[in-house]
């Protein structure tokens, strides 16, 4: 190896540069569907492991969006203001009912969360609705 390959894949390592997502507003979105409905099943099992990681990857990219997104063409505020009006506190509440093995308290906190997101969809006329898995199963 060269010095000056060393000296290029050093640089790349220690950048300070701060990494932004390669993910559309939509890319981003999809994935919170997709682990949305997987936080939900892992909710119903009471899988507390996947439960945890669900929830906070899902917020993980809920932050990531609020950095990212402070304009989109469907959106009248940024993100972030939609994130913790709406978002936020649920998600705290859902981590926390997880934490503490509170299962039907978990569940109520998800589809409360998961009817804030279709609330958003509806205020910005965005023809997408989240489902929330666990209707039907153990609580109304």
């Amino acid at each position: 190896m060269t010095v000056s390959t060393i000296v290029f894949f050093s640089a790349c390592l220690f950048s300070t540069d701060k990494q932004k997502s390669m993910k559309d507003y939509d890319q981003h979105m999809l994935d919170i569907k997709i682990y949305h409905e997987n936080l939900g099943d892992a909710l119903l099992s009471k899988n507390k492991s996947e439960a945890t990681w669900f929830v906070n990857d899902m917020d993980s990219i809920f932050r990531i969006m609020s950095t990212e997104f402070t304009s989109h063409r469907k959106l009248k505020k940024p993100f972030k203001y939609h994130y913790e009006k709406r978002l936020a506190p649920y998600m705290k509440d859902l981590k926390s009912a997880i934490e503490r093995n509170e299962w039907m308290g978990s569940l109520e906190t998800y589809s409360i969360l998961t009817r804030q997101c279709n609330g958003c969809h509806i205020d910005h006329q965005v023809d997408k609705k989240i489902k929330d898995v666990t209707i039907g199963t153990v609580h109304p």
